[in-house]
C-alpha cells in the first residue's frame, strides 16, 4: 500500500536555492564590511587636534587649478583654456566674501 502525497505549494524550487544563498552571502559581506568600517578609528597625524594644518580664517588662501595644459591635443587645450575662464569668472563674482 503506497500513498500518494501532493508537492507542497511552498516548496522551494531549486533554481531558486543558489539565488537565496547568494543573497544570503551578499547581505552578510555587506554587514561584515559596514561592522569592520566602523571599527576604524581616526588616527591623528600631529600638528593640530584636527588633524590639519591650521590656518587663518581672515588670510587668502591659495589654491591650485589642475587643467591639462600642453597635452599637444587641441580639446585639452579648450577645456584648459575654459575650466580656467570659469575658474577666473567665479573669482570675480567673490566680492566681499
Amino acid at each position: 500500500m503506497f500513498a500518494v502525497i501532493p508537492p507542497s505549494r511552498n516548496a522551494v524550487q531549486p533554481s531558486a536555492t543558489p539565488r537565496r544563498a547568494a543573497r544570503l552571502l551578499g547581505r552578510l559581506a555587506a554587514l561584515a564590511t559596514c561592522i569592520w568600517v566602523a571599527a576604524c578609528e581616526p588616527v591623528s597625524l600631529g600638528g593640530s587636534p584636527a588633524g590639519g594644518p591650521s590656518v587663518d580664517p581672515s588670510a587668502p588662501i591659495a589654491v591650485a587649478l589642475l587643467v591639462p595644459r600642453g597635452s599637444g591635443n587641441a580639446g585639452d587645450d579648450t577645456l584648459s583654456d575654459s575650466l580656467e575662464r570659469a575658474a577666473r569668472l567665479a573669482v570675480a563674482g567673490l566680492d566681499g566674501v
